[in-house]
């Protein structure tokens, strides 16, 4: 399954008005790194595994931010309750 267009046959037509193609090894190769980049996006490469472990690590950003804002709270207290 292709997530980005690639056309089956790279061809580029240079400046001296001549022709080149790449092979079609290059281009398979090409589409395998292309497709497993959608896989990695999508967080299907590893099934259900994958997407658990995205969904943690989505998750980690928020509590890192409410972990934090909590100890600042905390510590602000203490100065308050000091003075």
């Amino acid at each position: 399954m292709h997530y980005f267009a690639i056309a089956p046959a790279e061809c580029r037509l240079h400046h001296t008005g001549t022709q080149s193609c790449d092979s079609q090894t290059e281009v398979f190769g090409r589409d395998r790194v292309i497709d497993s980049f959608g896989n990695l996006h999508f967080g299907t490469f590893w099934g259900l595994t994958s997407q658990i472990l995205y969904v943690f690590v989505g998750l980690a950003p928020l509590v890192l931010f409410l972990t934090g804002l909590m100890m600042w709270r905390y510590r602000y207290k203490e100065k308050n309750r000091q003075q």
